[in-house]
């Protein structure tokens, strides 16, 4: 299925349900990265928010397709709104991470750090071909290689 034929689907998919509200999984990547030295692995999601539930149950095909996108570092041409959430753990700590309004294939969330939210670390998050990147507030790019 090439892209502008998926994407064609998708918008008719879309004008079915306008405003539903449930995110539908679309991907779900092991990842690693390593901070300050310390390493970290854990699992990183991402939903189709914007229109979800308008994708029937059946879609596998269409599922897969979405993503291989998002694998590809081609999240930028799913139409609607993403959700990035990720759970890691490394050094004794248990980092939590949310997105929760990615548009082409990026959006800004929270890094939060053993449920510690009023400490919680702002980035902006990209979807790039084999993972994720996170450029906090402070400067520093983290680079999440995902499988």
């Amino acid at each position: 299925m090439s892209v502008k034929s998926l994407l064609l689907s998708l918008t008719l998919v879309f004008w079915v349900s306008a405003g539903s509200a449930q995110g539908l999984l679309i991907s779900r990547m092991q990842c690693q990265t390593t901070y300050q030295g310390i390493p970290f692995a854990g699992v990183f999601e991402v939903q189709l928010f914007q229109y979800a539930s308008a994708v029937p149950q059946g879609a596998a095909g269409l599922r897969q397709q979405l993503n291989l996108m998002i694998r590809r570092g081609q999240a930028a041409q799913i139409p609607g709104t993403l959700v990035l959430m990720g759970e890691f753990q490394g050094g004794g700590a248990i980092v939590h991470i949310e997105a929760p309004n990615m548009v082409g294939g990026q959006g800004t969330g929270g890094i939060v750090v053993n449920g510690q939210a009023h400490r919680a670390t702002h980035a902006t998050f990209y979807l790039v071909q084999g993972g994720v990147i996170a450029q906090t507030e402070d400067g520093v790019q983290i680079q999440y290689v995902c499988q």
